[in-house]
This record gives structure tokens, C-alpha cells and sequence, in this order.
């Protein structure tokens, strides 16, 4: 049983970031069960299921899942993404990720800072 949530990341290791897999290729369970689609959202934001109370494969196959990955545009009224006319291709191909734009933002549903439409000089590794 994975004691931690976290993932172990070799600090010799550059990531670069071109595509957010988060729940389009992988989801992450928790150690208390709920299942996410990032190991760095740990408070339970955008969780999408619970192993305990539903299977893998029906919350893979859910529509909490569906709605995190292709998400309404209405959720980003007030952001550079709502009008955009690259939202398709960018939020439902490459993905963005929540967690930078809540962090940088303070909205999960806000430009990833790392758009290049994104006006923020703050980058997150």
C-alpha cells in the first residue's frame, strides 16, 4: 500500500511540460481511497471517485472524469481561455494544468500560466 501520495521525482530530472496527461492517460488513488487525476492535488480538489465505493474502471469511465478533462467552457468566463479560439485544441487536447493555474491564479479554471497568452512572469517547477 503506497504510504504517501506523493510521487518521488529525481531533482537531476528536468521536466518540461507540453501536455497535461492528468486523467487522460493515468489517474492517482490516495492512500484513504478517493481517486484524482494529479498527485499534487491532495486535498481532495477535482477528485473524481472512490476505489472503496465505485471500480477503477467505472470511474475511469465516469462523467466526473469526463467533466475535469474536457471541462465546460463556462467555467473560464473572466480568463484569457473563455474566448479564446484555440480552447478545444489547447484545454481538451493538451490539457491544462489545474494545479499552476490555482496556484499562480487562485482558479482551477484560469490560463496555465505556461500559455503563451498567459501574462504572468511567475513560473512554477
Amino acid at each position: 500500500m503506497i504510504s504517501n501520495p506523493f510521487l518521488s521525482i529525481n531533482p537531476n530530472v528536468t521536466l518540461i511540460f507540453k501536455l497535461v496527461v492528468g486523467g487522460k492517460s493515468g489517474i492517482v488513488v490516495f492512500t484513504d481511497g478517493t481517486v484524482g487525476i494529479c498527485e499534487r492535488l491532495i486535498r481532495n480538489d477535482l477528485k473524481v471517485g472512490n476505489i472503496y465505493k465505485s471500480s477503477l474502471f467505472d470511474i475511469w469511465d465516469s462523467i466526473n472524469l469526463k467533466n475535469i478533462i474536457e471541462p465546460n467552457r463556462e467555467l473560464f468566463k473572466n480568463t484569457e481561455c473563455y474566448s479564446c479560439e484555440k480552447f478545444k485544441e489547447c484545454v481538451y487536447g493538451k490539457g491544462i494544468c489545474y494545479v499552476r493555474a490555482k496556484v499562480i491564479y487562485g482558479n482551477y479554471y484560469s490560463i496555465d500560466p505556461f500559455c503563451p497568452k498567459s501574462n504572468s512572469n511567475q513560473r512554477m517547477s
